[in-house]
């Protein structure tokens, strides 16, 4: 399990880093609404492809194909 969290952390700091950068254009007319909440906001994220989690571990790659961490 503590794969599990330690994956979902790294998740988080790359889609900080690269995605959160490509969505600001689409927020600066919701940036109003944006609530944060003890200091941390809540972005739902759709779509996310199968090639993203591919890209985070190079190990993801020896992986069985069909599987998925979550």
């Amino acid at each position: 399990m503590s794969n599990y969290w330690a994956y979902t952390w790294y998740l988080f700091e790359y889609l900080e880093e690269s995605i959160m950068q490509a969505i600001v254009g689409q927020l600066k007319d919701f940036s109003e609404k944006v609530q944060t909440f003890r200091g941390y906001r809540l972005f739902v994220l759709k779509n996310i492809g199968e090639n993203v989690f591919s890209k985070l571990d190079p190990l993801s790659d020896k992986e069985k194909s069909g599987r998925n961490f979550l």
